[in-house]
């Protein structure tokens, strides 16, 4: 569903969910395209997610 969902357009998952859920959603699409051996999609998976880490880290830590 989601390749099939990725393959219409400029599918997000941030759209339908919290950022950080949504991101340990597509984390956990990337085990399962290691478990197939599709590393292509995994890599590609796996730049987007560092991307979106580094531009602003889920576990944000809030000083008092």
């Amino acid at each position: 569903m989601y390749e099939r969902a990725k393959s219409l357009g400029d599918f997000r998952l941030e759209r339908y969910l919290e950022r950080g859920e949504a991101m340990d959603a597509e984390f956990c699409i990337v085990e399962e395209y290691e478990k197939r051996e599709r590393w292509i999609k995994a890599y590609s998976l796996y730049k987007r997610l560092i991307a979106m880490e580094l531009e602003r880290p889920g576990s944000a830590i809030i000083s008092m």
